[in-house]
């Protein structure tokens, strides 16, 4: 997943998707089911400023992915590790 909100940030969840600092992002509607048809319930709150170390994380290659769209922010310290690209193209 990426990064896409950090401390101080606000968001919104709405019908048609993330904004984070009223920047929707793209391909971040919440989907009702998963691969299998089981519901999904995303993450409650319409609006939320992220609090210290508080991370919003999705994904900018997928609609499927399962995120914090879903489960909410998540603590820095649950980070394990950090991907940095080391060979990119268009």
């Amino acid at each position: 997943k990426q990064v896409v909100g950090v401390t101080g940030d606000t968001l919104a969840i709405l019908d048609h998707g993330v904004t984070i600092n009223q920047t929707l992002q793209p391909d971040s509607t919440a989907l009702p089911f998963d691969g299998i048809g089981r519901p999904l319930a995303s993450f409650s709150k319409n609006r939320l400023i992220l609090k210290p170390n508080e991370l919003w994380v999705m994904s900018n290659r997928s609609p499927l992915s399962f995120d914090s769209r879903y489960f909410g922010p998540i603590h820095q310290n649950q980070v394990s590790d950090v991907v940095r690209p080391l060979l990119t193209w268009q």
